[in-house]
């Protein structure tokens, strides 16, 4: 892999609203944009986005198969997300307003998109390689490639600037977050004895988000990207999972429910771990959250 143009000013630098969809509905409406999530509220798991403020629900996906793990592109005009028909993964890709769907693999086990810091590749895991491996895809679909060794190895996020992919890795009973550099050196960043799952980089690149039950229960914790200054951000003795920076770095959104299998719904907590506030309360599961980028 190759460092890529830095990106990160970039997607934080243009504050201004922009870009209409189809049928007159912002793209992004206020100075935050949206949060997409899964949900399952219409019978299947489909793709939702909701306002940070939690206004706005609608729903971007309709069909008769689960629709998940939504993930916007840098410039927030597409989401890509996995679409499951049982035990089949695939990517899609779609606009911001849910039309234009298109399917980017077929046939395997592929999920958990996560785009680079230009929009013009995914970072995906799948099991095509007979074993859960990282592998990387062209946003037309094109170029698929293994870029991890196949060690029980999922959840990728692309750091800002496109140079490196953290990503979680299976160590015998337990898993942990790791992270691809640019010289494809793989590294570990955390060892805290039970699941650190699902890294998420803050849009700076300085810090990752992460879930960790290392506590008992599954909390949300921040560190620095080299690994260091761990810290819990959630302690509801709930758990709460599935963490996504803001545009700005300034809050996370996550899933919050009190059993593992329950049904969770969306909160945000200010990067400091203050300030918590829920966004979505119904009887069906609210989670997997994505937030939306700054237009650029």
């Amino acid at each position: 892999m190759t460092a890529r143009v830095k990106a990160a000013a970039v997607l934080l630098a243009a504050c201004l609203l922009a870009a209409l969809t189809a049928g007159g509905a912002p793209s992004f409406p206020g100075r935050d944009g949206l949060i997409a999530f899964q949900s399952g509220r219409d019978g299947d798991m489909e793709v939702f986005v909701i306002q940070p403020s939690g206004n706005g629900l609608r729903q971007l996906t309709r069909n008769r198969v689960d629709d998940i793990q939504p993930a916007w592109s840098p410039d927030g005009r597409r989401i890509a997300f996995t679409r499951a028909r049982g035990r089949q993964l695939e990517l899609w890709v779609m606009d911001a307003d849910g039309t234009d769907q298109r399917r980017l693999t077929r046939g395997a086990e592929d999920s958990s998109p996560a785009w680079d810091g230009l929009g013009d590749q995914l970072a995906f895991e799948s099991k095509r390689s007979g074993r859960y491996a990282v592998h990387v895809i062209a946003a037309d679909g094109t170029g698929i490639r293994r870029v991890t060794g196949g060690r029980g190895d999922s959840e990728p996020a692309w750091s800002p600037d496109g140079g490196s992919i953290a990503f979680t890795r299976s160590t015998g009973s337990n898993q942990d977050v790791f992270v691809l550099d640019p010289s494809d050196r793989i590294r570990r960043l955390t060892a805290s004895g039970g699941a650190d799952l699902n890294p998420s980089w803050h849009p700076l690149g300085t810090a990752i988000a992460f879930e960790s039950n290392r506590g008992g229960s599954f909390d949300v914790w921040v560190m620095d990207d080299d690994g260091s200054r761990e810290r819990r951000l959630t302690s509801a003795r709930l758990h709460e999972f599935g963490p996504a920076w803001s545009p700005r770095g300034d809050r996370i959104a996550f899933a919050s429910a009190r059993i593992i299998h329950g049904n969770p719904d969306l909160y945000v907590v200010r990067a400091n771990g203050g300030g918590r506030r829920r966004l979505t309360s119904h009887p069906a599961a609210d989670f997997n959250p994505d937030w939306q980028p700054l237009p650029r």
